[in-house]
């Protein structure tokens, strides 16, 4: 085995328990906004999940269903991973109709140790004339902001820097960032993880990326980054940085942004 590849399998070999008391449970928190029986909703403004846990993002897609009798209004789903919330977004040439009744529910999400959602969330509003605030476009951060976050607390030390970044990661620079954070996790280097390894859950499946860029958006929900920075009970290894102090939530909140908006790493 090279060196570089026993880095990978000696960084993520441990399970952590940090954070076990978020650990899932059969007994699940859920709330909605809009909640049972508001009236006079506004018809373009996000209709938001609030969860006591952290999901897995790939059950969201089915879990989700908003119906005014046979019809579904076109949407988009976003699990915002630091708030623990599903934003269900209307687009803006299909706002909700006017003075209409909805059904909102949640069934099917599934937590990061496997437990399914017992009970169906279920949400009966009506709209009213006015069309609110709608979900703003976030502006992507300034690239320069995220790279001095990298250089202070992820590539000093000698951590994942050159010549021999942590398990390859090189977050050192722009050019580092480029070659080796858009790749498939380090996860894969252990194969399928479970009892053996001794880190249960659903959340790491082939293709995990470090930073998960498509067609130009990112996903943070679905970034092994986030992950690590938050110190998840679910990661493998240590959380980041092993260091100091754990990132502020602005730091995580610019981490976020910037993956959301395609993780660029130049002007």
């Amino acid at each position: 085995m090279n060196a570089g590849r026993l880095g990978l399998v000696l960084l993520f070999a441990a399970a952590c328990d940090i954070d076990a008391a978020e650990a899932g449970t059969e007994s699940w928190s859920i709330e909605s906004t809009p909640a049972d029986a508001d009236q006079e909703v506004a018809r373009a403004e996000p209709l938001r999940v609030q969860l006591d846990r952290r999901i897995s993002p790939r059950s969201v897609a089915a879990a989700v269903r908003l119906r005014s009798g046979a019809i579904e209004p076109p949407l988009e789903l976003r699990y915002e991973l630091l708030r623990r919330e599903i934003l269900v977004i209307f687009p803006a040439w299909a706002p909700l109709a006017v003075e209409t009744s909805y059904r909102f529910v949640v069934l099917g999400l599934v937590d990061l140790d496997g437990f399914s959602q017992p009970n169906e969330h279920t949400a009966y509003f009506r709209t009213g004339a006015q069309l609110g605030e709608p979900q703003p476009m976030a502006a992507a951060p300034a690239v320069a902001a995220v790279l001095d976050l990298f250089a202070e607390r992820c590539a000093s030390a000698g951590c994942h820097a050159p010549p021999e970044a942590a398990a390859g990661l090189d977050l050192a620079s722009a050019s580092g960032i480029e070659r080796s954070a858009f790749g498939t996790s380090a996860q894969l280097e252990l194969g399928t993880l479970g009892e053996q390894q001794g880190a249960a859950g659903v959340l790491w499946k082939p293709a995990t990326r470090i930073i998960d860029i498509t067609a130009g958006r990112g996903d943070p929900a679905s970034s092994y980054l986030m992950y690590k920075v938050l110190g998840d009970a679910h990661i493998v290894g240590e959380v980041m940085p092993p260091r100091g102090s754990r990132l502020q939530q602005a730091e995580l909140t610019l981490l976020s942004d910037w993956i959301r908006s395609g993780a660029p790493t130049r002007d």
